[in-house]
């Protein structure tokens, strides 16, 4: 039955061309609430494909619906019509994850580029289809994982929007437009080291990658040197053990990590998160979260207003989990970004 479901997903998602997208869920690595040093969740085999032999689970069937926003305050508080709506999106994410390789595809909707014409807010509508295989392999110690993924964007353009269904008839039952040089696709590598409680990691998000930067043609693949610096991604991640000495299920689980992205000679991201378990029982587990990320960063020289402070509540059962997720600019506290995120899981 499973290779039949596997079969079936390929067959389904090859013709889409390795579809991945501009605002889809590969953006997890853009949230400090996620560390490429982490390992165990199979969440954390989303982020880092290296990490698949060391979850504590042997293989998932994962389906998360998440919706979220990216509200200007000053917007809200000018009374504009629909301010509520102005870069609303939505997303939803089947994983197939195993221990040594995982697909996961994903179709994600996103408003952008609000404007008034007539009274009433138009929008660019973009869709985003996406695809991702990741391989993993593991040896006492040290495990190694290779990534997949590619794709495309389409949009519909200038579309007005005067309420909630007005916005769901724009999203989901109007015509898409292919966007010009969205196409993308690369091909990446991690290694990932664990000790004890101590875990660190090492990423290259593209190695390999599409060149669509010609509208004439529709890209090339190439090896880039600066693609390769600029997707390097280090992190390392202190973990407490989930048992006690006794066998006994720890209360309180913390797990922190710092990372940063990028050439370390150059301007970079960093990164830094703390997260809290509360195992209050064998299938039950409560998330408490707080991570802050900084892009363009000169090393050692920080900047609030290049900031994004995140938190985030999750509760997670047996199958089922609930996340929400609240990011504020720290440069002028702003712009919001919220969401909230259900999932199931087998």
């Amino acid at each position: 039955m499973r290779k039949k479901a596997w079969t079936f997903l390929i067959v389904l998602l090859l013709p889409l061309s390795l579809f991945a997208e501009a605002y889809g869920f590969s953006r997890i690595l853009d949230s400090s609430l996620y560390s490429p040093a982490y390992a165990g969740r199979f969440t954390d085999a989303l982020v880092n494909p290296a990490s698949l032999d060391m979850m504590e689970n042997d293989s998932v069937f994962y389906v998360n619906v998440l919706f979220g926003e990216q509200w200007d305050l000053g917007t809200i508080r000018s009374g504009e019509k629909l301010s509520c709506i102005q870069n609303l999106k939505s997303e939803i994410t089947f994983s197939f994850i195993s221990r040594h390789l995982s697909l996961t595809a994903s179709s994600s909707t996103f408003f952008a580029d609000r404007r008034y014409i007539e009274g009433n807010p138009v929008y660019d509508i973009y869709n985003a289809l996406g695809i991702q295989i990741d391989w993993s392999y593991a040896f006492p110690y040290v495990s190694l994982g290779v990534r997949i993924k590619g794709g495309n964007a389409l949009i519909r353009e200038d579309k007005t929007v005067t309420g909630f269904v007005s916005a769901i008839e724009n999203a989901y039952f109007s015509r898409f437009d292919s966007v010009s040089g969205h196409d993308y696709f690369s091909v990446g590598a991690s290694i990932r080291a664990e000790v004890s409680f101590f875990s660190a990691s090492f990423m290259i998000g593209e190695i390999v990658n599409l060149d669509t930067s010609d509208t004439e043609v529709s890209g090339n693949l190439h090896i880039g040197w600066d693609n390769v610096l600029d997707s390097m991604n280090f992190s390392f991640a202190l973990r407490y053990p989930e048992f006690t000495r006794r066998g006994d299920l720890n209360l309180l689980r913390p797990r922190i990590s710092f990372f940063w992205q990028g050439n370390p000679v150059d301007r970079l991201e960093i990164g830094m998160n703390l997260e809290l378990q509360f195992q209050l029982l064998p299938s039950l587990d409560m998330f408490i979260s707080v991570g802050y990320r900084e892009y363009d960063h000169s090393l050692f020289r920080y900047d609030l207003a290049n900031g994004v402070l995140c938190t985030a509540l999750e509760i997670d059962a047996d199958m089922f989990a609930c996340k929400l997720i609240m990011n504020v600019d720290t440069d002028t506290f702003d712009t919001l970004y919220p969401s909230i995120s259900i999932s199931i899981n087998r």
